[in-house]
């Protein structure tokens, strides 16, 4: 998103660019959306989003010396990589991802499988980074397990896997976390509710206008149906009027 794009990553660049040894910085010209060679015109790096209904972005560069990098390859549609490709026709052109492997389709994940032959490829795992505590590990162990696809992708640097027991696949979760989305002030609001009872489970209430989650989802372990009613007739009535849901949908998709 533009939002990733201009204060996440291309601050991050700014900052480190700038911290340069001052004669390589001298030669730098510094701008919100570029830095440029000085005198060289040619030269520069610029800041693009990667938006499936505007590929065409990255048309139209074209030089003896070209880079691609990709930062969150494995968000990034196909599209986007298929349209870029046409500016790699030169031998100095060349294409860097990196990310955590969130999907297991696409460009970024071929590039570890089917067209691994075609690049070269590394996998940083957080046991082997001297940033990541051992808490962080432990911790995500604890609460998703070593073999869950959470622990894989986040700790293990590995692509989950599409287990027979998932609906909704891990990168589209996240996808839709990062998504910004306006709130239509007449459209109506909705409930979910994932009813689990006993188990290691949990049941999960989501309450969400038109396509925002207004509020965290709300969890509860251990409850039999009736008591579950109960509290869902709680939460119901404790909610304005106005904001009351117009329908409450049990383990619907």
């Amino acid at each position: 998103t533009a939002h990733q794009l201009n204060d996440v990553l291309w601050t991050e660049i700014d900052k480190w660019a700038r911290q340069l040894p001052k004669g390589f910085r001298d030669l730098l010209e510094f701008k919100s959306d570029k830095i440029s060679l000085s005198g060289a015109s040619d030269s520069f790096a610029v800041a693009r989003t990667s938006r499936r209904e505007n590929p065409e972005a990255l048309q139209g560069f074209h030089s003896e010396n070209m880079l691609f990098i990709c930062e969150e390859a494995s968000g990034i549609p196909d599209v986007v990589f298929q349209v870029g490709e046409g500016s790699l026709s030169t031998k100095g052109a060349k294409v860097l991802m990196c990310g955590n492997p969130t999907r297991a389709d696409g460009y970024f994940y071929d590039a570890f499988h089917s067209h691994r032959e075609m690049w070269k490829c590394m996998t940083v795992r957080c046991e082997d980074a001297e940033t990541v505590s051992e808490t962080f590990i432990a911790d995500m162990a604890a609460k998703y397990g070593e073999e869950s696809n959470v622990y894989r992708v986040r700790v293990s640097g590995e692509f989950p896997t599409q287990s027979d027991d998932v609906l909704l696949p891990l990168h589209l979760v996240e996808d839709a976390t990062r998504r910004q989305i306006e709130m239509a002030p007449t459209t109506q609001t909705v409930w979910g509710l994932d009813v689990s009872r006993y188990g290691g489970d949990r049941t999960a209430l989501c309450k969400r206008q038109g396509n925002v989650v207004i509020e965290p989802v709300k969890t509860w372990q251990n409850k039999d149906l009736m008591e579950l009613a109960g509290i869902i007739l709680s939460e119901y009535e404790a909610t304005r009027y106005m904001d009351r849901p117009s329908a409450i949908y049990i383990d619907s998709i």
